[in-house]
């Protein structure tokens, strides 16, 4: 039986900058001035209470809060009520699909 030997996946097609992935935990304890990053971070808090903005916009993080910075957001931290303790996953978009980071808008029954 004759068989495809060069399979591929689309993953070939990226260079070694799309392929790493990085996991780590995070201390935020002082206020972050304005940055804006080339990959895409998401975020899981831990414990803390802090307050970030995202492109002007104001929102409440706390323990529980899980948030994805994409690339070319402007974020800042200006008011950190109890230091943050989190885990921040970064990586280049092109990495995953967008469709593996967006929620279905109607539910599966």
């Amino acid at each position: 039986m004759w068989y495809q030997k060069d399979w591929f996946t689309g993953i070939d097609y990226y260079n070694l900058k799309e392929k790493q992935i990085h996991v780590a935990e995070q201390r935020i304890t002082k206020p972050v001035e304005q940055q804006f990053h080339e990959q895409t971070e998401i975020y899981y808090v831990k414990s803390g209470d802090a307050d970030i903005w995202i492109n002007g916009e104001e929102f409440h993080v706390q323990a529980g809060s899980f948030f994805c910075l994409y690339m070319h957001l402007f974020y800042h931290i200006e008011t950190i009520r109890k230091p943050l303790h989190c885990v921040k996953v970064s990586f280049h978009i092109g990495s995953v699909s967008y469709t593996h980071l967006t929620l279905p808008t109607t539910p599966y029954v």
